[in-house]
């Protein structure tokens, strides 16, 4: 089971130094305890802003001995560019993250809070 584990891990695991050590960390550490904690945390780190750049992505030993995968897992802020422009190509559509109420915002303001809510703005209705 141990091998098979790591496996995953180093399969899905976005950068691929030291596998060696890694392995070692792994079996020291006990991490097939850990496997399912593990494997959501790397999936979310992947999708993180914090692991854009593989400059930031800790080596997999590095991120099994420090425990990473126990980590508050910060997640992908938005930029302007993830929003849509109305048909005229003024305003910027935002939807309240609480409520789920659309409005149009300038550029200034579409990456702070909703009008109703005073909540953060996404991208979309509804999972984005």
């Amino acid at each position: 089971m141990q091998v098979m584990c790591f496996d995953k891990f180093w399969e899905i695991y976005p950068r691929k130094v030291g596998k060696g050590a890694a392995r070692r960390k792994w079996q020291t550490k006990k991490c097939d305890n850990y496997f399912d904690e593990i494997i959501k945390a790397v999936e979310q780190y992947t999708n993180s802003q914090q692991w854009e750049s593989i400059r930031y992505i800790p080596h997999p030993a590095t991120f099994l001995n420090q425990e990473r995968w126990e980590d508050e897992i910060p997640g992908r802020e938005n930029t302007i560019s993830d929003f849509r422009m109305d048909a005229n190509y003024v305003s910027y559509i935002g939807y309240c993250s609480k409520c789920k109420q659309s409005d149009f915002y300038s550029k200034y303001d579409i990456l702070g809070e909703s009008r109703c809510c005073k909540k953060k703005l996404q991208p979309c209705k509804e999972n984005c």
